[in-house]
């Protein structure tokens, strides 16, 4: 008897559209990227050809809706060059429903980002968990502000 393979939702897995410069519309799938952990706190990704290879975009956030106190305090005590050492450019997000921040990277060959996209993912979970714990007897004055 055959076998046949059947398509199952992979919940580890990221896939990349790649995002045409000048109209912005999505022309392909870039890849289908593994990532056992940290995936919670990426929201969105995608990536353009560059100049070499491929610069990817990513939305970084929290793995949980955060408390409006949490908010601010959040951002105060993220610090963006944590991540900087895998990433290009991190900036904080606006008008998004909790803490996020812009990230990008570039690599010469899409064999590369996925290497690149854990890195990233893990010191972003790695400085989350910092602020989290910065934070913890913050919530007076956050909420008298």
């Amino acid at each position: 008897m055959d076998e046949k393979i059947i398509y199952k939702n992979d919940t580890d897995a990221i896939v990349i559209m790649l995002k045409e410069k000048p109209d912005g519309l999505f022309t392909s799938e870039l890849g289908v990227f593994r990532t056992e952990e940290h995936k919670e706190y990426l929201s969105g990704a995608f990536a353009i050809e560059a100049e070499g290879g491929y610069k990817v975009f990513l939305k970084l956030t929290t793995e949980r809706d955060a408390l409006d106190w949490e908010f601010d305090a959040i951002f105060d005590y993220y610090d963006e060059e944590t991540v900087l050492g895998e990433a290009e450019e991190v900036t904080e997000a606006e008008s998004c429903h909790n803490p996020t921040w812009d990230a990008a990277f570039s690599v010469t060959d899409e064999n590369l980002i996925q290497d690149k996209l854990l890195a990233v993912l893990k010191l972003h979970f790695l400085e989350l968990q910092s602020v989290y714990e910065a934070i913890l007897d913050k919530e007076e004055g956050y909420k008298t502000e």
